[in-house]
Protein backbone atom coordinates (compact mmCIF):
# COMPACT_ATOMS: atom_id res chain seq x y z
CA UNK A 1 0.00 0.00 0.00
CA UNK A 2 1.16 3.54 -0.67
CA UNK A 3 2.50 5.40 2.36
CA UNK A 4 2.10 9.17 2.66
CA UNK A 5 5.56 10.66 3.52
CA UNK A 6 3.90 12.73 6.26
CA UNK A 7 2.47 9.56 7.80
CA UNK A 8 5.82 7.80 7.59
CA UNK A 9 7.54 10.65 9.45
CA UNK A 10 4.91 10.72 12.21
CA UNK A 11 5.03 6.93 12.57
CA UNK A 12 8.83 7.02 12.92
CA UNK A 13 8.56 9.57 15.75
CA UNK A 14 5.90 7.52 17.54
CA UNK A 15 7.92 4.31 17.19
CA UNK A 16 10.88 6.13 18.77
CA UNK A 17 8.73 7.28 21.69
CA UNK A 18 7.46 3.73 22.32
CA UNK A 19 10.95 2.28 22.16
CA UNK A 20 12.12 4.83 24.72
CA UNK A 21 9.37 3.62 27.07
CA UNK A 22 10.63 0.06 26.63
CA UNK A 23 14.19 1.18 27.37
CA UNK A 24 13.16 3.17 30.44
CA UNK A 25 11.42 0.04 31.83
CA UNK A 26 14.45 -2.07 30.87
CA UNK A 27 12.12 -4.21 28.79
CA UNK A 28 13.85 -6.20 26.05
CA UNK A 29 11.31 -5.30 23.39
CA UNK A 30 11.65 -3.16 20.29
CA UNK A 31 9.74 -1.83 17.29
CA UNK A 32 12.03 -1.76 14.28
CA UNK A 33 11.77 0.93 11.60
CA UNK A 34 10.26 0.09 9.16
CA UNK A 35 10.41 -3.56 10.26
CA UNK A 36 7.07 -5.34 10.25
CA UNK A 37 4.92 -2.33 11.07
CA UNK A 38 2.22 -1.20 8.65
CA UNK A 39 0.03 1.83 8.05
CA UNK A 40 -3.54 0.89 7.06
CA UNK A 41 -6.13 3.46 5.87
CA UNK A 42 -7.80 3.92 9.27
CA UNK A 43 -5.24 2.51 11.73
CA UNK A 44 -1.52 1.98 12.14
CA UNK A 45 0.10 -1.02 13.82
CA UNK A 46 3.66 -1.01 15.15
CA UNK A 47 4.74 -4.64 15.44
CA UNK A 48 6.84 -5.43 18.53
CA UNK A 49 9.76 -7.86 18.58
CA UNK A 50 10.37 -9.54 21.95
CA UNK A 51 13.32 -11.18 23.64
CA UNK A 52 12.42 -14.79 24.60
CA UNK A 53 12.36 -13.76 28.25
CA UNK A 54 9.68 -11.10 27.66
CA UNK A 55 5.97 -11.92 27.62
CA UNK A 56 3.33 -10.09 25.54
CA UNK A 57 1.61 -9.23 28.81
CA UNK A 58 4.69 -7.18 29.78
CA UNK A 59 4.09 -4.94 26.75
CA UNK A 60 0.32 -4.82 27.34
CA UNK A 61 0.99 -3.56 30.88
CA UNK A 62 2.52 -0.42 29.33
CA UNK A 63 -0.57 0.40 27.26
CA UNK A 64 -1.55 3.46 29.33
CA UNK A 65 2.00 4.84 29.25
CA UNK A 66 2.15 4.38 25.47
CA UNK A 67 -1.24 6.09 25.07
CA UNK A 68 0.00 9.07 27.07
CA UNK A 69 3.15 9.32 24.94
CA UNK A 70 1.22 9.19 21.64
CA UNK A 71 -1.35 11.66 22.96
CA UNK A 72 1.47 14.07 23.85
CA UNK A 73 2.97 13.77 20.35
CA UNK A 74 -0.35 14.24 18.55
CA UNK A 75 -1.70 16.80 21.04
CA UNK A 76 -5.08 15.09 21.15
CA UNK A 77 -6.46 12.12 23.09
CA UNK A 78 -5.36 8.98 21.24
CA UNK A 79 -6.63 5.50 22.13
CA UNK A 80 -4.13 2.66 21.95
CA UNK A 81 -5.07 -0.98 21.34
CA UNK A 82 -2.74 -3.93 21.91
CA UNK A 83 -3.07 -6.66 19.29
CA UNK A 84 -1.70 -10.17 19.44
CA UNK A 85 -0.24 -12.72 16.96
CA UNK A 86 1.71 -10.74 15.95
CA UNK A 87 2.09 -8.53 18.98
CA UNK A 88 1.59 -4.91 18.01
CA UNK A 89 0.63 -1.46 19.20
CA UNK A 90 -2.37 -0.11 17.26
CA UNK A 91 -3.14 3.62 16.99
CA UNK A 92 -5.63 5.52 14.79
CA UNK A 93 -4.26 6.78 11.48
CA UNK A 94 -3.31 10.46 11.57
CA UNK A 95 -4.62 10.99 8.03
CA UNK A 96 -7.48 8.46 7.87
CA UNK A 97 -9.14 7.68 4.57
CA UNK A 98 -12.33 5.68 4.02
CA UNK A 99 -12.40 2.32 2.25
CA UNK A 100 -15.31 2.57 -0.18
CA UNK A 101 -17.51 -0.37 -1.09
CA UNK A 102 -16.63 0.08 -4.76
CA UNK A 103 -13.02 -0.93 -4.05
CA UNK A 104 -14.02 -4.38 -2.77
CA UNK A 105 -13.64 -7.43 -5.00
CA UNK A 106 -17.23 -8.43 -5.72
CA UNK A 107 -16.23 -11.53 -7.70
CA UNK A 108 -17.08 -13.90 -4.86
CA UNK A 109 -18.60 -17.37 -4.68
CA UNK A 110 -22.29 -18.11 -4.00
CA UNK A 111 -22.98 -18.09 -0.28
CA UNK A 112 -20.17 -15.64 0.46
CA UNK A 113 -20.55 -12.15 1.87
CA UNK A 114 -17.99 -9.38 2.26
CA UNK A 115 -17.25 -8.38 5.85
CA UNK A 116 -14.29 -6.09 5.22
CA UNK A 117 -10.52 -6.10 4.83
CA UNK A 118 -7.80 -7.33 7.16
CA UNK A 119 -4.33 -5.76 7.21
CA UNK A 120 -1.05 -7.28 8.33
CA UNK A 121 2.66 -7.11 7.48
CA UNK A 122 3.54 -8.84 4.22
CA UNK A 123 5.21 -11.63 6.20
CA UNK A 124 1.84 -12.35 7.82
CA UNK A 125 -0.29 -12.24 4.66
CA UNK A 126 -0.60 -8.50 3.99
CA UNK A 127 -3.97 -7.05 2.96
CA UNK A 128 -6.71 -9.67 2.59
CA UNK A 129 -10.49 -9.57 2.11
CA UNK A 130 -12.55 -11.09 4.92
CA UNK A 131 -15.24 -13.24 3.31
CA UNK A 132 -17.83 -15.09 5.38
CA UNK A 133 -19.58 -18.22 4.12
CA UNK A 134 -23.19 -18.63 5.25
CA UNK A 135 -22.81 -22.40 4.98
CA UNK A 136 -19.86 -22.37 7.41
CA UNK A 137 -20.43 -19.34 9.67
CA UNK A 138 -24.08 -20.13 10.35
CA UNK A 139 -24.79 -17.36 12.85
CA UNK A 140 -23.04 -13.97 12.97
CA UNK A 141 -23.33 -11.27 15.62
CA UNK A 142 -22.59 -7.69 14.49
CA UNK A 143 -22.21 -5.34 17.44
CA UNK A 144 -20.94 -1.90 18.35
CA UNK A 145 -22.03 1.30 20.04
CA UNK A 146 -23.81 4.03 18.09
CA UNK A 147 -21.43 5.40 15.47
CA UNK A 148 -19.23 2.29 15.36
CA UNK A 149 -20.27 1.49 11.78
CA UNK A 150 -22.51 -1.49 12.57
CA UNK A 151 -25.31 -0.54 10.17
CA UNK A 152 -22.95 0.07 7.26
CA UNK A 153 -21.26 -3.28 7.91
CA UNK A 154 -24.69 -4.92 7.95
CA UNK A 155 -25.61 -3.36 4.59
CA UNK A 156 -22.35 -4.57 3.03
CA UNK A 157 -22.86 -8.10 4.31
CA UNK A 158 -26.41 -8.32 2.97
CA UNK A 159 -25.86 -6.67 -0.41
CA UNK A 160 -22.71 -8.68 -1.17
CA UNK A 161 -24.53 -11.93 -0.35
CA UNK A 162 -27.45 -10.81 -2.52
CA UNK A 163 -25.01 -10.08 -5.36
CA UNK A 164 -23.24 -13.44 -5.06
CA UNK A 165 -26.21 -15.72 -4.49
CA UNK A 166 -29.38 -16.21 -6.52
CA UNK A 167 -32.74 -15.55 -4.82
CA UNK A 168 -33.58 -19.11 -5.84
CA UNK A 169 -30.93 -20.32 -3.39
CA UNK A 170 -31.12 -17.82 -0.54
CA UNK A 171 -34.00 -16.02 1.22
CA UNK A 172 -33.78 -13.01 3.52
CA UNK A 173 -36.15 -12.51 6.44
CA UNK A 174 -35.68 -8.97 7.81
CA UNK A 175 -36.50 -7.61 11.25
CA UNK A 176 -35.65 -3.91 11.36
CA UNK A 177 -36.79 -2.51 14.69
CA UNK A 178 -34.98 0.76 14.01
CA UNK A 179 -36.78 1.07 10.65
CA UNK A 180 -33.53 2.28 9.11
CA UNK A 181 -30.84 0.58 7.02
CA UNK A 182 -32.67 -2.68 6.28
CA UNK A 183 -35.64 -0.69 5.01
CA UNK A 184 -33.42 0.50 2.15
CA UNK A 185 -32.75 -3.16 1.25
CA UNK A 186 -36.28 -4.58 1.36
CA UNK A 187 -36.64 -4.35 -2.44
CA UNK A 188 -33.93 -6.97 -2.93
CA UNK A 189 -35.45 -9.95 -4.76
CA UNK A 190 -34.27 -12.25 -1.95
CA UNK A 191 -36.53 -10.69 0.69
CA UNK A 192 -39.40 -12.85 1.89
CA UNK A 193 -40.62 -10.70 4.76
CA UNK A 194 -39.81 -7.41 6.45
CA UNK A 195 -41.02 -6.51 9.94
CA UNK A 196 -40.44 -3.31 11.88
CA UNK A 197 -43.08 -3.36 14.61
CA UNK A 198 -43.17 -5.47 17.76
CA UNK A 199 -46.18 -7.57 16.73
CA UNK A 200 -44.90 -8.10 13.19
CA UNK A 201 -41.47 -9.07 14.49
CA UNK A 202 -42.91 -11.72 16.78
CA UNK A 203 -45.14 -13.05 13.99
CA UNK A 204 -42.11 -13.33 11.68
CA UNK A 205 -40.14 -15.30 14.28
CA UNK A 206 -43.14 -17.60 14.82
CA UNK A 207 -43.43 -18.19 11.06
CA UNK A 208 -39.71 -18.92 10.79
CA UNK A 209 -39.93 -21.47 13.61
CA UNK A 210 -42.83 -23.12 11.82
CA UNK A 211 -40.66 -23.32 8.70
CA UNK A 212 -37.92 -24.90 10.84
CA UNK A 213 -40.33 -27.57 12.07
CA UNK A 214 -41.50 -28.23 8.50
CA UNK A 215 -37.92 -28.68 7.34
CA UNK A 216 -37.13 -31.08 10.16
CA UNK A 217 -40.09 -33.28 9.22
CA UNK A 218 -39.43 -33.04 5.48
CA UNK A 219 -35.65 -33.32 5.90
CA UNK A 220 -35.30 -30.21 3.73
CA UNK A 221 -32.51 -27.65 3.98
CA UNK A 222 -33.03 -25.48 0.90
CA UNK A 223 -33.28 -22.73 -0.04
CA UNK A 224 -30.99 -21.30 2.62
CA UNK A 225 -32.76 -18.81 4.88
CA UNK A 226 -30.94 -15.89 6.50
CA UNK A 227 -32.67 -14.11 9.36
CA UNK A 228 -31.30 -10.56 9.52
CA UNK A 229 -32.09 -8.53 12.65
CA UNK A 230 -31.18 -4.89 13.18
CA UNK A 231 -31.47 -4.24 16.90
CA UNK A 232 -31.45 -7.53 18.67
CA UNK A 233 -31.88 -5.88 22.07
CA UNK A 234 -35.40 -4.78 21.11
CA UNK A 235 -36.44 -8.41 20.60
CA UNK A 236 -34.91 -9.49 23.90
CA UNK A 237 -37.69 -7.64 25.73
CA UNK A 238 -40.24 -10.34 24.77
CA UNK A 239 -39.59 -13.65 26.55
CA UNK A 240 -41.59 -15.71 24.06
CA UNK A 241 -39.74 -14.16 21.10
CA UNK A 242 -36.43 -14.71 22.87
CA UNK A 243 -37.17 -18.40 23.41
CA UNK A 244 -38.02 -18.86 19.73
CA UNK A 245 -34.83 -17.06 18.64
CA UNK A 246 -32.74 -19.27 20.90
CA UNK A 247 -34.39 -22.32 19.34
CA UNK A 248 -33.55 -21.03 15.85
CA UNK A 249 -29.93 -20.48 16.88
CA UNK A 250 -29.75 -23.98 18.34
CA UNK A 251 -31.44 -26.01 15.59
CA UNK A 252 -31.48 -23.72 12.58
CA UNK A 253 -27.93 -24.20 11.36
CA UNK A 254 -28.47 -27.91 10.73
CA UNK A 255 -31.59 -27.19 8.71
CA UNK A 256 -30.51 -24.41 6.36
CA UNK A 257 -31.49 -21.46 8.57
CA UNK A 258 -28.78 -18.99 9.60
CA UNK A 259 -28.77 -15.47 10.99
CA UNK A 260 -27.03 -12.13 11.10
CA UNK A 261 -27.97 -10.42 14.36
CA UNK A 262 -26.98 -6.79 14.94
CA UNK A 263 -27.16 -4.58 18.01
CA UNK A 264 -25.86 -1.25 19.23
CA UNK A 265 -26.53 -2.33 22.82
CA UNK A 266 -24.10 -5.26 23.14
CA UNK A 267 -24.34 -5.68 26.92
CA UNK A 268 -25.35 -8.68 28.96
CA UNK A 269 -28.13 -6.63 30.50
CA UNK A 270 -29.59 -5.75 27.07
CA UNK A 271 -29.33 -9.10 25.26
CA UNK A 272 -28.47 -11.52 28.04
CA UNK A 273 -31.72 -13.45 27.60
CA UNK A 274 -30.65 -14.35 24.06
CA UNK A 275 -28.02 -17.06 24.22
CA UNK A 276 -24.79 -16.29 22.36
CA UNK A 277 -23.45 -19.81 22.85
CA UNK A 278 -24.38 -20.84 19.29
CA UNK A 279 -22.94 -17.68 17.73
CA UNK A 280 -19.29 -18.49 17.11
CA UNK A 281 -18.65 -15.71 14.56
CA UNK A 282 -18.76 -12.13 15.84
CA UNK A 283 -17.95 -8.82 14.17
CA UNK A 284 -17.50 -6.27 16.94
CA UNK A 285 -16.88 -2.54 16.63
CA UNK A 286 -16.16 0.03 19.32
CA UNK A 287 -17.86 -0.69 22.65
CA UNK A 288 -18.02 1.25 25.88
CA UNK A 289 -15.67 -0.68 28.14
CA UNK A 290 -13.62 -3.84 28.67
CA UNK A 291 -16.51 -5.65 30.41
CA UNK A 292 -18.74 -5.17 27.37
CA UNK A 293 -15.90 -6.15 25.03
CA UNK A 294 -15.31 -9.39 26.92
CA UNK A 295 -19.01 -10.26 26.92
CA UNK A 296 -19.79 -9.54 23.28
CA UNK A 297 -16.62 -11.07 21.81
CA UNK A 298 -16.75 -14.07 24.11
CA UNK A 299 -13.13 -13.75 25.21
CA UNK A 300 -10.82 -11.29 27.00
CA UNK A 301 -8.05 -9.22 25.45
CA UNK A 302 -9.64 -8.30 22.10
CA UNK A 303 -9.34 -4.56 22.80
CA UNK A 304 -12.72 -3.78 21.20
CA UNK A 305 -13.22 -1.01 23.77
CA UNK A 306 -10.11 0.73 22.40
CA UNK A 307 -11.32 0.87 18.79
CA UNK A 308 -12.12 4.31 17.47
CA UNK A 309 -15.74 5.12 16.56
CA UNK A 310 -16.90 6.43 13.17
CA UNK A 311 -14.06 4.73 11.32
CA UNK A 312 -15.46 1.28 10.49
CA UNK A 313 -12.97 -0.31 12.89
CA UNK A 314 -13.92 -3.85 13.98
CA UNK A 315 -12.51 -7.08 15.32
CA UNK A 316 -13.70 -10.40 13.94
CA UNK A 317 -13.79 -13.24 16.44
CA UNK A 318 -14.30 -16.88 15.47
CA UNK A 319 -13.40 -19.43 18.09
CA UNK A 320 -10.05 -18.33 19.51
CA UNK A 321 -9.07 -16.39 16.39
CA UNK A 322 -9.18 -12.57 16.52
CA UNK A 323 -8.69 -10.51 13.36
CA UNK A 324 -8.57 -6.73 13.08
CA UNK A 325 -11.02 -5.73 10.31
CA UNK A 326 -11.71 -2.54 8.39
CA UNK A 327 -15.29 -2.46 7.09
CA UNK A 328 -16.33 -0.65 3.93
CA UNK A 329 -17.97 2.75 3.63
CA UNK A 330 -21.40 2.54 1.97
CA UNK A 331 -22.77 6.10 1.51
CA UNK A 332 -26.49 6.25 2.18
CA UNK A 333 -27.24 7.88 -1.16
CA UNK A 334 -25.65 4.97 -3.07
CA UNK A 335 -27.57 2.12 -1.42
CA UNK A 336 -30.53 2.30 -3.78
CA UNK A 337 -28.18 2.14 -6.76
CA UNK A 338 -26.66 -1.03 -5.27
CA UNK A 339 -30.13 -2.54 -4.84
CA UNK A 340 -31.08 -1.62 -8.41
CA UNK A 341 -27.94 -3.30 -9.73
CA UNK A 342 -28.66 -6.49 -7.79
CA UNK A 343 -32.25 -6.57 -9.02
CA UNK A 344 -30.98 -6.27 -12.57
CA UNK A 345 -28.44 -9.03 -12.01
CA UNK A 346 -31.13 -11.51 -10.95
CA UNK A 347 -33.89 -10.28 -13.27
CA UNK A 348 -34.11 -13.69 -14.96
CA UNK A 349 -34.01 -15.69 -11.72
CA UNK A 350 -37.11 -17.00 -9.99
CA UNK A 351 -37.40 -14.93 -6.80
CA UNK A 352 -37.70 -17.00 -3.62
CA UNK A 353 -40.46 -14.75 -2.35
CA UNK A 354 -43.42 -15.91 -0.28
CA UNK A 355 -44.79 -12.81 1.39
CA UNK A 356 -43.07 -9.83 -0.23
CA UNK A 357 -45.46 -7.19 -1.61
CA UNK A 358 -45.20 -5.90 -5.14
CA UNK A 359 -42.30 -3.48 -5.69
CA UNK A 360 -43.10 0.07 -4.71
CA UNK A 361 -43.35 2.49 -7.64
CA UNK A 362 -40.37 4.74 -8.15
CA UNK A 363 -41.13 8.20 -6.70
CA UNK A 364 -41.47 11.04 -9.15
CA UNK A 365 -38.82 13.70 -8.57
CA UNK A 366 -38.97 17.30 -9.63
CA UNK A 367 -36.06 18.58 -11.76
CA UNK A 368 -33.36 20.37 -9.78
CA UNK A 369 -32.74 23.93 -11.03
CA UNK A 370 -29.56 24.40 -13.05
CA UNK A 371 -28.14 27.01 -10.64
CA UNK A 372 -28.47 24.54 -7.74
CA UNK A 373 -26.70 21.83 -9.74
CA UNK A 374 -23.90 24.29 -10.48
CA UNK A 375 -23.60 25.28 -6.81
CA UNK A 376 -23.30 21.61 -5.93
CA UNK A 377 -20.62 21.01 -8.56
CA UNK A 378 -18.65 24.01 -7.31
CA UNK A 379 -18.61 22.75 -3.72
CA UNK A 380 -18.52 18.94 -4.01
CA UNK A 381 -15.31 16.91 -3.73
CA UNK A 382 -15.93 13.68 -5.61
CA UNK A 383 -12.83 12.01 -4.17
CA UNK A 384 -13.90 12.39 -0.52
CA UNK A 385 -17.63 12.38 -1.25
CA UNK A 386 -18.15 15.48 0.90
CA UNK A 387 -19.12 19.12 0.45
CA UNK A 388 -16.43 21.67 1.20
CA UNK A 389 -16.91 24.09 4.11
CA UNK A 390 -19.80 26.45 3.39
CA UNK A 391 -21.04 24.30 0.51
CA UNK A 392 -24.44 23.52 2.05
CA UNK A 393 -25.07 27.22 2.71
CA UNK A 394 -24.28 27.98 -0.94
CA UNK A 395 -26.82 25.39 -2.05
CA UNK A 396 -29.45 26.79 0.35
CA UNK A 397 -28.95 30.27 -1.15
CA UNK A 398 -29.19 28.85 -4.66
CA UNK A 399 -32.47 27.15 -3.76
CA UNK A 400 -34.18 29.85 -1.71
CA UNK A 401 -32.39 33.13 -2.44
CA UNK A 402 -29.41 35.06 -1.03
CA UNK A 403 -31.16 36.02 2.23
CA UNK A 404 -32.51 32.55 3.11
CA UNK A 405 -32.05 31.18 6.61
CA UNK A 406 -29.45 28.39 6.54
CA UNK A 407 -31.16 26.23 9.19
CA UNK A 408 -34.47 24.48 9.83
CA UNK A 409 -36.58 23.31 6.91
CA UNK A 410 -34.34 25.09 4.38
CA UNK A 411 -31.38 23.04 5.58
CA UNK A 412 -33.33 19.77 5.48
CA UNK A 413 -34.54 20.47 1.93
CA UNK A 414 -30.99 21.31 0.81
CA UNK A 415 -29.67 18.08 2.35
CA UNK A 416 -32.28 16.09 0.39
CA UNK A 417 -31.14 17.75 -2.82
CA UNK A 418 -27.50 17.01 -1.99
CA UNK A 419 -28.32 13.33 -1.51
CA UNK A 420 -29.95 13.20 -4.95
CA UNK A 421 -27.04 14.96 -6.61
CA UNK A 422 -24.41 12.81 -4.88
CA UNK A 423 -25.91 9.71 -6.45
CA UNK A 424 -25.59 11.23 -9.91
CA UNK A 425 -22.17 12.77 -9.42
CA UNK A 426 -20.12 9.85 -8.11
CA UNK A 427 -17.81 8.31 -10.68
CA UNK A 428 -20.06 5.32 -11.28
CA UNK A 429 -23.13 7.43 -11.99
CA UNK A 430 -21.77 10.71 -13.37
CA UNK A 431 -23.40 10.12 -16.75
CA UNK A 432 -26.82 10.64 -15.14
CA UNK A 433 -26.10 14.30 -14.34
CA UNK A 434 -27.75 15.28 -17.60
CA UNK A 435 -31.10 14.48 -16.02
CA UNK A 436 -30.79 17.66 -13.97
CA UNK A 437 -29.52 19.94 -16.73
CA UNK A 438 -31.92 22.40 -18.38
CA UNK A 439 -33.49 21.27 -21.62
Amino acid sequence: MKIDPRSSSIATNEIGAINRIFQARRLQAKITTPGLSYLAPQHWVYVVSLHPSVKPADVAALQDSIAEAITHLRREPTPVRIQYTPLGVEVPAVYPRPVRWTTANWQIQPGEMIAGTTYAPAAYGGEQPLLLDIYQQHHLLVAGMSGAGKSTALQMLVTSLAASTSPEDCQFWFIDRRNAELTDLKRLPHVVAHASQNEDSHALIVALNQELERRIVARAKTPHILLVVDELAALAENRETTALINDLLNRGRGNGIGSVLATQHPTQQAIGSISLANITARLVGAVANATTANFVTGQPGTGAHNLKVKTGSFVYVEGQDVLRVQTYLVPEEEVQAMVAGIRKRWAAARPAMLQQPAPEPEPKEQPIPANVVQAFRDNYNETTGELQWGGLSAIIRALFGPDANTGGSYKRRAEEVVQRLKTTTTTAYAHQINRYSPK
